[in-house]
């Protein structure tokens, strides 16, 4: 999982790699997440894992925007405490969907089937507006948008066939 935190306004992303590699997937993601967020000049701090400090290198040369790569000296978890505790809640919010993805289907799921790429992606995606930080008291959606988070759901891996937009939301599709 390839994760990338704002520490000035606390909330971040991630994505599932296929593997630990340089690959342009993930540096084509980092990219545009960090175009979509409008982060301008940055410093991008990583641990000194060679395969990460591989891809950072590549989103700096990618970015036009000015991005210094800071590597942390080794055993000071602490200097990463903010993405790696955002690492720590996806994981989390990804164990739970996993679960009740398996429950909901009757089926396991393992990192090599193609939903698991889905699964980490809508564990990233579900913190943004529902997520509330102890320290601010808000969701990150909150903080990007200044408005709370108001669109429909459907539970992670039901079918949906329609939405009539204007009317009552009825889903009446079968269960996986």
């Amino acid at each position: 999982i390839l994760t990338v935190y704002v520490v000035n306004k606390r909330f971040g992303a991630a994505v599932a790699m296929r593997t630990k590699q340089a690959e342009e997937y993930g540096v084509e993601w980092m990219v545009k997440t960090l175009d979509a967020w409008n982060i301008k000049a940055c410093v991008i701090r990583t641990d000194q894992e060679p395969s990460i400090v591989a891809i950072v290198e590549k989103v700096r040369s990618k970015r036009s925007e000015e991005t210094t790569l800071q590597t942390t000296p080794r055993r000071s978890h602490q200097r990463l405490g903010a993405c790696e505790r955002w690492h720590r809640t996806v994981q989390e919010e990804l164990r739970a969907l996993k679960t009740q993805l398996e429950m909901n289907a009757s089926v396991e799921i393992s990192t090599s089937d193609t939903v698991s790429v889905w699964v980490v992606r809508h564990a990233s995606w579900a913190l943004h507006p529902f997520h509330k930080s102890k320290t601010w008291d808000t969701t990150a959606y909150w903080r990007r948008h200044g408005k709370d988070f108001v669109g429909r759901l459907v539970q992670f891996g039901k079918q949906v066939f329609a939405l009539t937009w204007g009317r009552p939301w009825v889903c009446t599709a079968p269960s996986l």
